[in-house]
C-alpha cells in the first residue's frame, strides 16, 4: 500500500483553475491509499482494501511516497514489523503494535493473523485530517481488512452503496 498526501492546488493550476501553487508552502488536502481515497478504497475490485479469511497470515508492505509521516493503524488486529526499508528485522527485535509511523519514504512490512470476527476493520492513518478530504468525512487516507465471510452481509452492502456502487 502506498500512502501519500496531495496539494490539490497543482492539480487545479495545472488545470486552468484559478489556484496557485508553491511547493514551499505545500497544504495537502488530498490524502490517498494506492492513488485512491476513501470510500472508493474500500471497494474489493476497484479499490485497495486488504481481504483475507479467518486464520489466515496477512503481509502488508506500506511505503510513504508523500512528504509528511503518517501512523498507520489497523483496527482490531495487532502486528508486527518485519522488514524496514527492505532489510528484516530479526525476529528477537520484533513486538506486536497496532500503530506505525511511516515517515517519507520510509518501508515497512507488518504481519498479522487475521484472527478477529469475520467483519470490516479499518486501516487508516491515525491523523484525523487524513481521513478527510477538504470537509468530507470518511475519506482520505483510509482503507480497511474484509474478511471474505463479510462481503456477503447487510453492513457491506451498505458501505458499497454509501461509496456509490451498485450490485
Amino acid at each position: 500500500m502506498t500512502v501519500r498526501e496531495w496539494d490539490s492546488r497543482l492539480s487545479r493550476q495545472y488545470a486552468g483553475g484559478d489556484a496557485s501553487y508553491d511547493i514551499t508552502n505545500r497544504q495537502p488536502d488530498v490524502f490517498t491509499v494506492n492513488g485512491k481515497c476513501a470510500p472508493r478504497t474500500l471497494h474489493p475490485e476497484d479499490g485497495s482494501p486488504m481481504i483475507a479469511e479467518q486464520g489466515d497470515t496477512v503481509r502488508v508492505h506500506w511505503v510513504n511516497t508523500g512528504f509528511n509521516a503518517h501512523p498507520l493503524h489497523i483496527h482490531n488486529h495487532r502486528f508486527e514489523v518485519v522488514e524496514k526499508d527492505g532489510g528484516t528485522i530479526p525476529e528477537a527485535a520484533r513486538y506486536e503494535r497496532d500503530v506505525q509511523n511511516v515517515a517519507p519514504a520510509d518501508r515497512y512490512t507488518v504481519e498479522f493473523e487475521a484472527d478477529a470476527d469475520p467483519g470490516i476493520y479499518l486501516m487508516h492513518c491515525h491523523k484525523i485530517d487524513h481521513v478527510r478530504n477538504g470537509g468530507s468525512y470518511p475519506g482520505g487516507m483510509l482503507t480497511g481488512l474484509v474478511y471474505k465471510d463479510a462481503m456477503n452481509t447487510t453492513i457491506f452492502r451498505d458501505l458499497m452503496e454509501y461509496a456509490g456502487y451498485e450490485g
